[in-house]
């Protein structure tokens, strides 16, 4: 199961060793989104149809889950091309 927001919150207050970011996964696909579930310090995100606006989703999501921060890095593969990498200004 996927961390909580809680838990992600409790991380980054401290109660683990060391500085937790969290790295958001979002995917369509569930099978993808269950095997991100095993994988230690991703926060796996099932989103059936990719948003309008990929930046605009991440400073949402990010506002809804009450994280803080200057800043987000948004990476990407798109299914044809080459992979991106975006700073957002939180």
């Amino acid at each position: 199961m996927a961390d909580s927001p809680d838990s992600i919150r409790d991380r980054r207050d401290g109660t683990a060793p060391g500085v937790f970011v969290p790295v958001v996964a979002v995917s369509p696909d569930r099978k993808t989104f269950q095997d991100l579930c095993f994988s230690y310090g991703v926060v796996p995100v099932l989103e059936r149809k990719p948003p309008a606006s990929w930046p605009k989703y991440v400073k949402s999501w990010i506002r809804e889950q009450g994280l803080t921060g200057e800043f987000a890095i948004l990476t990407k593969r798109p299914s044809i091309g080459n992979h991106q990498m975006e700073i957002l200004e939180l």
